[in-house]
């Protein structure tokens, strides 16, 4: 239930594969339509493809876990069928660690670096401070991998991160209660805790009943706590983000207001 619900989310989060689906429609019509089978289709087909995989796992290999629960499942099928399979393993391996890496060297160079330095940076500069970034970042994912070489149980910790970011984006897209204070505490109380959680499980701190509890059943009743003890923020939204909520919420494209009163 917990990868299936972290799988789905991920959908939903990955802004630039929803908006690609959308900006594909022909018109606004055909874009909220995609919009919602997209959603709805998504979600079904990973249900019932996760849930088939655990199943057959059960009744295969009772005793197997993470990549070893694939691999009994490959055993069973035709070669034909298991090296499609294996392909989709591989690819989702290769697109998860590209797409991170990219976007963590982005985050740090345009976001983080920026604000730490107090500098402004060329483009020039930012590249190659970039693909330095991607250099480190790789290092210690190979320690990682070294700490737990399972290569699906990564991909589903990475699903489950970003799943638990749901409660932050779709919270200040949809409520106008929402504050700066709101997405941080979600952030945290999401992410965070679907690290530390994760992290606890690697390092066999967390073992027995209690390693089997999925991170993200944790992370996202604690990303929506954290929202909503947001609310009491003292500093509320501008209204330019109050704009960004009505566009969203009436499904309207999104215009920057020439002139918005306080």
């Amino acid at each position: 239930i917990g990868n299936v619900l972290s799988t789905s989310l991920l959908n939903f989060v990955s802004q630039s594969t929803f908006t690609q689906r959308i900006n594909a429609a022909r018109n606004d019509r055909d874009a909220r339509l995609v919009s919602r089978w997209y959603g709805i289709s998504t979600g079904l087909f990973i249900m019932l493809g996760v849930g088939a995989i655990g199943i057959c796992a059960t009744v295969l290999a009772p005793d197997a876990s993470g990549d070893a629960t694939v691999v009994a499942v490959l055993n069973q099928m035709p070669p034909v069928v298991g090296a499609f399979y294996f392909a989709a393993v591989i690819a989702a391996l290769l697109t998860t660690a590209n797409s991170m890496a990219l976007s963590s060297s982005v985050t740090f160079t345009r976001d983080i670096l920026p604000k730490l330095t107090k500098k402004k940076f060329s483009d020039k500069q930012m590249l190659i401070i970039a693909k330095a970034f991607i250099i480190v970042d790789v290092v210690l994912c190979y320690f990682a991998v070294k700490l737990n070489n399972q290569v699906l149980t990564w991909i589903f910790i990475n699903y489950a991160i970003q799943g638990s970011l749901a409660v932050a984006i779709y919270g200040g897209l949809l409520s106008k209660r929402a504050t700066k204070l709101s997405g941080i505490l979600a952030i945290i109380g999401g992410a965070g805790v679907v690290i530390v959680w994760e992290v606890l499980k690697l390092t066999k701190v967390v073992t027995g009943p209690a390693a089997n509890i999925h991170s993200l059943m944790l992370g996202l009743p604690l990303a929506f706590l954290g929202f909503v003890i947001g609310f009491a923020s003292k500093k509320k939204s501008t209204p330019q983000q109050l704009h960004v909520v009505d566009c969203f919420r009436n499904m309207e494209e999104y215009v920057e207001p020439v002139a918005v009163e306080e």
